[in-house]
Order: structure tokens, then sequence, then C-alpha cells
């Protein structure tokens, strides 16, 4: 395989996981085992498996589920001398910014839109993803309500009865996340716009954004995200003048470019 989902919803003895069920479901399905937990003795083994080339490529562990105690663990395993060389990018299959600086440091971030985001551990500090952007890795940008705006920005939401703004409205809760996303790499003097793609999680337990239910909506989410992102780069602040590309350009990599390039660099 390409890359493994190293943790899911409940324990497997090898990694802890970050708590991923709400609501009535809770009643139902008990978190608790494991929950916050790092890597245990086996889930290191297993980790040392993936990570070594010697007779073959390497499979790469997918870091969505995983609790922020066993990221920052297999941080650090990177970080030391476990590994013969730095071609090991960080992939979020599924996932989402939290707006906050760091799990040791969990304040708001400087972005615009940090505050409108979700802020629990399942999803993405900061410190974070301009590790993956550093790494080459990528982040599929999942479509569920839930996990990408706040339980106050989903208040907020305008509504509609046309279709046209729905998907207007909605779309926008996604490209927070992208916008979050540029902000913060632009400062830290990173290309922003080529570790984003979608995960949509379209097979999973989620809430899709309203209007774009399917993979059959995802054209009409494309054209949505131009109209924010032609918006926001009309009066972006942006310091770097790399980061500063047109509209167009930032969905067609969002949506399709990032992607293939980074399966043709990894997989293909």
């Amino acid at each position: 395989p390409f890359f493994i989902t190293i943790a899911h919803h409940f324990w497997n003895h090898i990694c802890g996981h970050a708590e991923s069920l709400t609501g009535i479901i809770t009643k139902y399905a008990d978190q608790s085992e494991g929950l916050s937990q790092g890597f245990t003795a086996l889930g290191k083994k297993v980790l040392e498996k993936l990570l070594d080339n010697t007779n073959g490529t390497r499979i790469f562990p997918d870091i969505k589920h995983m609790s922020p105690v066993a990221r920052n663990e297999y941080y650090a395993l990177l970080d030391g001398n476990n590994t013969d060389d730095g071609d090991i990018p960080l992939i979020i299959s599924h996932g989402a910014c939290n707006g906050l600086v760091s799990f040791a440091d969990p304040v708001p971030s400087h972005t615009t839109k940090a505050k409108k985001l979700n802020p629990v551990t399942i999803n993405f500090y900061d410190d974070e993803i301009i590790r993956l952007a550093r790494s080459g890795g990528i982040m599929g940008l999942q479509l569920d309500e839930r996990r990408i705006a706040s339980k106050s920005t989903l208040k907020e939401t305008k509504h509609s009865l046309f279709r046209n703004k729905i998907m207007h409205y909605r779309s926008e809760l996604l490209w927070n996340q992208l916008q979050h996303i540029a902000e913060l790499l632009d400062a830290n003097d990173l290309f922003a716009w080529d570790c984003m793609a979608i995960g949509s999680d379209f097979d999973g337990i989620i809430d899709s954004l309203n209007g774009f239910w399917t993979s059959e909506e995802l054209p009409y989410l494309a054209d949505f995200l131009e109209r924010h992102a032609h918006n926001y780069m009309q009066t972006a602040t942006l310091k770097h003048s790399f980061n500063r590309i047109e509209a167009d350009e930032i969905v067609q990599r969002v949506l399709s470019l990032n992607g293939k390039e980074f399966l043709k660099k990894h997989f293909v």
C-alpha cells in the first residue's frame, strides 16, 4: 500500500487515537480506552517497519485520527536518527486545521480565520501544518461541516432557500481552512498552495457541507472556491509575491494538481 492510517475511532494497541465521535453515538460507542495515548512498544515496531526502505519503498503513515501525543511521538522519531534520509512526507488523508498554535500552547493563531475553525485535538495545530509543508507532505481537507468549522461559526453561517446561495455560504467554511493555511505558511516564508488537496471523507461518518453531498457536486465546489479565492486575493496582505497567485490556479492546485503531483513523486 501507498500509505496506512495508523489509528481510527478505537484502541488498536498500536497508538492512541483522538476523540472523534460526538452526539448521541457516544452513548453507545466508548472511545475512552487508548484515548489520547501515545505509541505502544508494538506500535513503535510497526512504525519502524513501515518506514524501512531496505527491501523496497516505504509505506507512509497517515497521521489522521492519531492523538496529539502519538503525532508528536511520530515527529520525534522523524527528527531522530531512526531514518536514513529526509524523504518522508507527512500525510493527512482527511483532516482540518484547528486554528491553535500547538498542542503545548493551545492559543488561537494569528491568522484572520483562526477563530472560525474547530479547536479540537483531532484537528491539526499550526506547528503541524508548518511541519507538513516543510516535509513536502499533503493535507486532504475534509468536507465535514462539524470538523472544519467551530460551533459558533456554523450558527453564524447564513441560510437560504436558494441552492446557489447555500453553496456560496457553505463553501466559505472550507475556504476558511485554505485561507488559514495560506496565511500561516506565508508568515513562515513557505509556498502556501502546494500542500492542500481534498480528502472528502465521503465514505466516512460525516455531515457533508450543505449543497455538496457527493462527488457529483465537486465541480460546483471548485466554482465557489474560486469566487472566495478571487475575493480574498483582491485585498490579501500575503507578504510573499510567490503566494499571490491567481484564484483559478489556487483551485486547480487544491482540487487536482497537488494530489496528482504528490502521487507522481511518491507512488507512481
